[in-house]
């Protein structure tokens, strides 16, 4: 039974949707390592809650003269991820980047759950904290979208364990994950009702991931993730 697993694609590819999928059927843990950057971001720049999980993210905000998702991509990478390291190398150690510590952190001091998902695996260090684990990484790919966001986060080629092409519904797609779980022992009874009691990963991403799973199952799994 994987008890970590990280998703990696592009953006609207349906990382966050498989998490759901996950989260609803198999009990598993949503976390992801832009929560951290997210709560960050959020005192920082006085953004709200859509700008930070919804369809905001892709609009300019006037005061900052960009849209919050480039905000999030150059503050988490570029300053946080890229130079944090060189200006406080003590802080992070052995370390690989501030993302990969934190994550490490934050799963050390929440053992209860024996099931998670990191839904924005970026980067091959990302990937290799969760192979370390003994995780799985899967990868969603969504042949009719085609991003044009060249950026570091969202160009890496990350070597996936598994590899789910959705060109369907959302249930479609879940169906592909039962089937990828069922071969390694989990049942494919789903659990009844959307229960919130994973890890905080904030009250803003509980209520995105609640408001994601009244989602019509005949609607395309292109879900928005940072």
């Amino acid at each position: 039974m994987h008890t970590i697993i990280g998703i990696t694609g592009q953006k609207f590819h349906g990382k966050d949707s498989i998490a759901l999928i996950l989260r609803r059927r198999y009990k598993y843990v949503h976390v992801n390592f832009a929560m951290f950057l997210k709560e960050a971001c959020k005192n920082i720049f006085m953004l709200s809650d859509d700008q930070l999980h919804g369809d905001a993210k892709e609009t300019p905000d006037a005061r900052w003269s960009t849209t919050p998702r480039k905000l999030m991509q150059i503050v988490g990478t570029e300053l946080f991820r890229d130079r944090f390291k060189e200006l406080l190398p003590e802080c992070l150690g052995n370390e690989s980047s501030l993302w990969v510590k934190c994550m490490k952190l934050y799963l050390n001091s929440h053992r209860t759950p024996t099931c998670i998902v990191i839904s924005d695996v970026r980067f091959e260090d990302e990937a290799e904290l969760i192979r370390s684990l003994n995780g799985k990484i899967w990868k969603v790919v969504r042949p009719s979208i085609v991003s044009k966001d060249v950026h570091a986060s969202e160009v890496q080629e990350i070597k996936a364990d598994k590899v789910f092409t959705n060109d369907g519904t959302l249930l479609q797609l879940e169906q592909k994950v039962v089937e990828e779980l069922c071969v390694f022992g989990f049942k494919k009874t789903p659990e009844k009702g959307l229960k919130l009691d994973f890890l905080p990963a904030t009250l803003e991403d509980v209520q995105h991931i609640t408001k994601k799973a009244k989602i019509d199952e005949k609607t395309p799994a292109d879900s928005q993730s940072l």
